[in-house]
């Protein structure tokens, strides 16, 4: 926080009275942050801690989501994609490692001969594992403890990539000459670094670094999680089309392979045919694309997914599935995968139709939890050969999720 919650009241808004006197528009705005900070700081005290880390991740999401920012272009011919937010400042890079290089502003409350964050992408070699290993062997911890107990790596996928996440915290060993410039070390106490490591297929291996201030890249770690989800592969000038629901708050890209089709029901908001892939019967039915808004809770509409699906040897369908849980644009998601005997009943849910047997069916679906949106279905389904070479596609095009939170959801 930039105030600690004990500062009294009166003194803020006493310094607050004494900006309006002033009349500067960007002291009056830095004022009305101080106010918020003050405010979020009294209600963290009434908050559980997980309730008031997510609250901080949506509010740093919501400031990095507008339409300002700029384009950051890297691989050969651009092929790789990155939207930064307007906060951030492209900057010559330090070194020919380098490819882009991104500083960040430090945040309020930092030493005045604080370093602003640097965030730096560069093309990789090397294993995952000796990487992360390398990162972590430029960390030292204040209690002489190892740093590898000081940082987490998670895992999840980006536009179909592979990404592996790092976030190591301790004394920085920097070296400003760069790698194997063998310059002398500068010791940066209460340093933090977050890095993803991006296997971004035939475009080569990827590293995304942030790394300064504790402070400072906290606050900008939101931000930094959305740059990089925010990854397009290829030049998306080159077709696709938009989908927007929740009444413009939730807004996707779609490949131009996939085609805009008409809701089968009120109860999908937008729908997409997906063309059936080459080898399957010529009676079978293209892929199926649906986006709705859903009531209930995860675990009910998972189970009501699973009760739409028999096995062909008779056991559970839950056996045959898979269920995982990442974030997207700030927003808590579940990635469902279910295979077996779709019970498909024809005609809108809920009308006691006929129920047709279609065998060796595959379902794909994500349940958003979008915030002030409301919670949304995103489910692919249609027969398997097809659905497995729609996956990757599928899963960019969730990943593609763009909050406008200037929309009014449902």
């Amino acid at each position: 926080m930039f105030f600690n919650s004990r500062i009294p009241r009166l003194l803020l808004f006493g310094f607050g009275a004494l900006l309006m006197l002033v009349g500067s528009q960007s002291q009056s705005v830095g004022m009305e942050d101080s106010l918020q900070q003050e405010q979020q700081s009294g209600s963290d005290k009434k908050a559980s801690g997980s309730d008031t880390k997510t609250a901080a991740m949506m509010d740093k999401t919501k400031s990095m989501a507008g339409k300002d920012g700029f384009d950051v272009l890297v691989a050969k011919d651009g092929a790789l994609k990155f939207r930064a937010p307007a906060s951030w400042d492209k900057v010559k890079p330090r070194n020919r490692f380098v490819e882009f290089e991104i500083s960040v502003p430090k945040s309020e409350g930092e030493a005045d001969d604080a370093e602003n964050g640097r965030l730096t992408i560069s093309g990789a070699r090397g294993s995952v594992e000796n990487n992360v290993n390398r990162w972590l062997g430029q960390y030292k911890q204040p209690d002489g403890g190892q740093t590898s107990d000081n940082s987490t790596v998670t895992k999840s996928q980006v536009a179909g990539c592979d990404v592996t996440w790092v976030d190591i915290k301790g004394t920085l060993m920097d070296r400003p000459g760069g790698p194997m410039a063998g310059g002398k070390v500068i010791e940066r106490s209460n340093y933090r670094m977050l890095g993803s490591i991006v296997q971004a297929k035939e475009h080569g291996q990827y590293f995304l670094k942030l790394y300064g201030p504790a402070k400072t890249i906290g606050d900008n770690e939101a931000a930094f999680k959305a740059f990089v989800e925010s990854l397009v592969i290829g030049k998306e000038d080159e077709g696709g089309f938009d989908v927007s629901v929740a009444k413009g708050g939730l807004n996707f890209k779609a490949p131009a392979a996939w085609e805009k089709a008409k809701p089968r029901n009120r109860f999908v908001e937008y729908e997409i045919s997906i063309p059936k892939s080459e080898g399957e019967a010529d009676d079978a039915k293209n892929g199926r694309l649906t986006l709705s808004a859903a009531m209930g809770t995860v675990e009910q509409n998972i189970d009501r997914w699973y009760g739409q699906y028999k096995q062909p040897d008779g056991s559970k369908t839950s056996e045959n599935s898979t269920v995982t849980e990442t974030k997207v644009a700030g927003c808590e998601v579940m990635w469902v995968d279910i295979k077996g005997t779709l019970m498909d009943r024809v005609g809108p849910p809920m009308a006691g139709g006929k129920i047709v047997d279609r065998e060796n069916y595959r379902m794909l679906a994500s349940i958003i939890q979008a915030g002030e949106h409301g919670q949304y279905f995103v489910k692919l389904y249609g027969p398997a050969k097809t659905i497995g070479d729609h996956e990757a596609a599928f899963k960019a095009f969730v990943e593609s999720l763009v909050i406008n939170d200037e929309a009014k959801g449902m």
